[in-house]
């Protein structure tokens, strides 16, 4: 049974899949509230994707990297990386004790231990071995692979809004495809034929 927590959360139209990192300023006071209380507890944050004004449903959950650099305004730079995802059960714009909002979620646990069907699989090595540096590690699990295609925010958004695994692999599927069929004109350009 999932069960929900409350954490401080930092809304933006940002999405990002486990490993992914991303740099941020921090520059509004309740931000700077939220940045200190994750300090002080050593603890995760949330950043619910805004798509559009209200429509909060699923994000990112990020631990604090490093602060890269302070100003004297209270304002920070900061590197973040996502260690999972989470469904947005309840949002409060201004938390009781705290100027930052916050939220009640659920993480989303069912894609840490998810590993592609055999059909997935087959294609992915395919484009592993012929689209990715040499010497790159097996990725085995979907959510790894959305990530490594290089998808932008909504992409990644709309892939955890299919909520069915089946629609999720067969969208790795045609992205892994289109990458490699791009690439496959590229290098037909560059060897001088131009296809249609």
């Amino acid at each position: 049974m999932s069960i929900s927590q409350t954490i401080p959360l930092f809304p933006l139209s940002v999405f990002l899949l486990p490993g992914e990192k991303i740099a941020l300023h921090i520059f509004e006071q309740r931000y700077q509230e939220l940045l200190k209380h994750v300090e002080e507890k050593q603890s995760n944050f949330g950043i619910p994707f805004i798509r559009e004004i209200g429509d909060l449903k699923y994000g990112s959950l990020m631990r604090l990297v490093e602060v890269k650099k302070r100003y004297i305004s209270g304002e920070s730079d900061i590197i973040v990386e996502c260690v999972g995802l989470f469904k947005l059960v309840e949002f409060n714009p201004k938390d009781p004790e705290f100027l930052f909002p916050s939220g009640n979620i659920i993480e989303l646990q069912q894609y840490n231990s998810w590993s592609a069907s055999e059909t997935l699989q087959e294609e992915w090595n395919i484009f592993q071995e012929t689209s990715m540096p040499q010497g790159t590690p097996l990725i085995t699990n979907p959510l790894k692979m959305m990530s490594a295609l290089g998808s932008n925010f909504e992409e990644k958004y709309n892939f955890i809004l299919l909520a069915d695994r089946e629609k999720q692999e067969q969208k790795v599927l045609q992205l892994a495809k289109y990458q490699r069929l791009i690439q496959n004109q590229v290098a037909q350009v560059n060897r001088g034929f131009f296809p249609n």
